[in-house]
């Protein structure tokens, strides 16, 4: 598949099954193992609600249906929760939000360099 192909967006069922938080990510989190990010915004409702927070594992590598935090490509300020939809053969992801309608993803921004991806999601913690 080339860059300018579209890939179709994953079902809700296809997605890396997000777990809640538990003991060990909080003693990975304390030991500077993980960063947490808050959710802003309804781009990865219902799987993320806006104000839940999200553990991510760093310099992990990342695979299609991942939920990965990555930094925005033309405002680095701004980071964005996605997940993985495609991976080309250059490495490059693109990435969809869950709820389209809400979503600021590759649609719109194009596909994004391994070196903006912060990492991959490993726990939630509700709001």
């Amino acid at each position: 598949m080339s860059d300018l192909q579209i890939p179709v967006p994953l079902s809700i069922d296809d997605l890396v099954e997000v777990k809640e938080t538990g003991l060990w990510d909080i003693a990975a989190l304390l030991l500077g193992r993980r960063i947490r990010f808050r959710v802003q915004g309804r781009s990865m409702l219902p799987l993320l609600e806006p104000q839940d927070l999200v553990l991510v594992i760093s310099g992990s590598t990342v695979s299609v249906g991942d939920l990965i935090v990555l930094r925005h490509p033309f405002k680095l300020d701004v980071i964005l929760i996605k997940y993985v939809a495609f991976i080309n053969e250059h490495g490059s992801v693109y990435v969809l939000g869950v709820n389209l309608q809400e979503s600021t993803d590759s649609r719109t921004i194009g596909w994004i360099l391994p070196t903006l991806i912060l990492g991959r999601i490993c726990s939630r913690i509700r709001r």
